[in-house]
């Protein structure tokens, strides 16, 4: 299941996924609780408590995450990642290669790996959060496979010009982040958007990463 670009529009086309990088270039969100994620501790994803203190993980980052990150090719994410990066530092990661097939491939240790899982959720949890905050009455909802996101909208965010959209960006990411991180070797993932007016619980629009966009215009919110 490959993917692709993911587009949002009001009246025109915007653009979901964002230059947003995660494990090459971490960003800070603030961390709480969010739909599906509340009750995970660490560790808990795809066995990680189980692995020594030896074992190393390898995830693959394809070249459409590479792209929505901001890095033109494998190369070059390999190349300024690799200027700032510490492969002692919990927060880093052992190596990264640049693949034929135009994808990046990073080794993680152990603790490396639990750490960049954990923070991943993090910044899942810590944007939904913020969104239900700072837009009232407004919620993001995540799958627990990390392959949709449920976007509940007033009419009035929704319409607005605002940075909502932005949250939205993040979560997505981070999302794939995590299909890729719960399958090792295996850089394949997709995300769902689906828009939600909160007031009637009727679903305005939706698309998926592999393709189409989220249109709409005012009068779908009424």
């Amino acid at each position: 299941m490959s993917s692709g670009n993911n587009r949002v529009a009001a009246g025109g086309e915007f653009r979901v996924l964002a230059a947003f990088c995660l494990a090459l270039a971490l960003c800070v969100l603030p961390i709480a609780g969010c739909g599906a994620l509340d009750g995970l501790s660490s560790g808990e994803a795809s066995g990680s408590a189980q692995r020594s203190a030896s074992e190393t993980v390898s995830i693959v980052y394809d070249p459409a995450l590479l792209n929505v990150m901001g890095y033109e090719s494998a190369d070059e994410a390999v190349e300024e990642s690799g200027a700032s990066h510490d492969p002692g530092s919990e927060s880093g990661y052992l190596g990264a290669t640049a693949r034929d097939d135009g994808s990046v491939e990073l080794t993680y240790s152990a603790e490396q790996y639990d750490y960049t899982v954990d923070w991943t959720k993090g910044q899942i949890e810590g944007a939904c959060t913020s969104f239900a905050s700072y837009y009232a009455g407004c919620s993001l909802e995540v799958a627990e496979d990390w392959q949709t996101i449920d976007c509940y909208l007033t009419p009035d965010v929704a319409t607005s010009v605002g940075t909502w959209l932005s949250a939205i960006q993040k979560v997505e990411v981070c999302c794939a982040q995590m299909q890729a991180l719960e399958h090792p070797g295996d850089g394949t993932w997709a995300v769902t958007i689906r828009l939600y007016n909160v007031e009637t619980g009727e679903l305005v629009t939706s698309a998926s990463s592999e393709g189409g966009t989220l249109s709409f215009t005012p009068e779908g919110w009424a």
